[in-house]
């Protein structure tokens, strides 16, 4: 019987008959040219490492390659002397690690249960009244939406699978699982609220950003009681959406284009959004957030007044050290930028607002009318 090996990412062991080097690929099919290892019984006793390889090609690895205990039973680790194989997150497979963890082990799966494991991954299930999960394969186990099975436990399938029923064993009995169809996509763009009323309206206006670039596109979970918007709405499941991460540059065209391809149902907004280029236009988000009944205790400016929020804290209290205010000359290159070519136009003020002990501070920077409209452009700012 030819056994395979399946990763700790839920892919096949290989060998590219090109290069006679190691790679694994997707469970569900492999690139041309890669064969997946596998394991054959010998008459005598213990395995070898062979694959399916086109005459001519270099196999010479797999008979140098031998079979050893992996991180836990039923788990194996192949070596080549003192060094294990490892499987890296890049698709390589790469010499020498001096310790088998979960990269260096790999699970032996008969190939009737890895053909058997491709139905079940390209397919959605049911439990029992819920709702239809996807399933996957990763970490050695079989995932069901949120729901994980030890995949060892469930080899080999034998009757345990039919065309529409999968039967789970578990420590506490077993578990049925039913096939179903999937659910209609909704694409989406989820805000994870952080922050102040002025963070989350960032997060707002890059959410409008994104969805306003993919048709029928919803945005859940505002959290904007300022303006009337407050609609809260649980985190998506990681099998239907994906995270922006903690970064303050998004591609927000880009994340809008996985969510228009189907790549992922929801785009999650996990991180401040600083960046003028994730908005909508000026007019769009003056539209979506305008003024608010009783806010007639901020102060208005003139046109030719760019205001910048400094929080009281900051000065105060040294909140975050590694706030700091931007240097006067980033205000005089800007200004520069906008057209104006006398630094004496521009002109810095310390402002409080009439509740300065409960809001932010302002600094008020006076500038020619050229300058209104942020420079998101980066300047080369003289030292001072």
């Amino acid at each position: 019987m030819h056994i395979a090996l399946l990763t700790h990412f839920g892919t096949l062991l290989c060998l590219d008959v090109a290069t006679g080097q190691l790679t694994h690929q997707p469970l569900e099919g492999a690139e041309t040219g890669h064969v997946p290892l596998t394991l054959e019984c010998q008459s005598g006793g213990g395995y070898t490492v062979t694959a399916a390889v086109p005459p001519g090609a270099d196999a010479s690895l797999l008979s140098r390659l031998r079979l050893g205990n992996g991180l836990k039973p039923p788990l194996v680790a192949l070596h080549e002397g003192r060094g294990f194989l490892r499987a890296d997150t890049d698709g390589a497979v790469r010499f020498p690690s001096s310790v088998v963890m979960d990269w260096e082990s790999f699970l032996p799966v008969a190939m009737p249960d890895v053909q058997h494991l491709r139905g079940i991954a390209g397919s959605w299930w049911r439990f029992g009244g819920g709702p239809p999960v996807p399933a996957g394969v990763a970490c050695f186990t079989l995932t069901f939406g949120a729901q994980t099975f030890d995949l060892a436990a469930q080899l080999p399938f034998g009757a345990a699978i039919t065309d529409n029923q999968l039967t789970l064993h578990t420590p506490q009995g077993e578990i049925i699982a039913t096939r179903a169809q999937p659910p209609a996509r909704k694409p989406s763009v989820w805000i994870n609220p952080l922050g102040n009323i002025g963070n989350r309206a960032l997060q707002y206006l890059t959410a409008v950003g994104i969805a306003a670039r993919v048709p029928g596109a919803e945005i859940r979970n505002i959290k904007l009681d300022m303006w009337g918007l407050d609609a809260p709405s649980p985190r998506p499941p990681p099998w239907s959406s994906a995270s922006t991460g903690s970064r303050f540059f998004l591609d927000t065209a880009g994340l809008a284009d996985c969510l228009r391809r189907g790549e992922v149902e929801t785009i999650i907004v996990d991180s401040y959004t600083f960046h003028v280029d994730h908005y909508p236009s000026r007019a769009e988000c003056r539209r979506l957030l305008p003024p608010v009944p009783n806010a007639g205790d901020v102060p208005e400016f003139g046109p030719h007044e760019l205001v910048c929020s400094i929080r009281g804290g900051e000065i105060l209290h040294a909140i975050h050290p590694d706030y700091f205010p931007c240097r006067p000359a980033i205000t005089s290159c800007c200004a520069s930028r906008a057209g104006s070519t006398s630094s004496s136009s521009v002109s810095l003020a310390i402002t409080p607002t009439p509740r300065a002990c409960t809001r932010p501070s302002l600094r008020r920077v006076s500038c020619p009318a050229k300058t209104r409209g942020m420079i998101s452009r980066p300047c080369a700012v003289p030292r001072i």
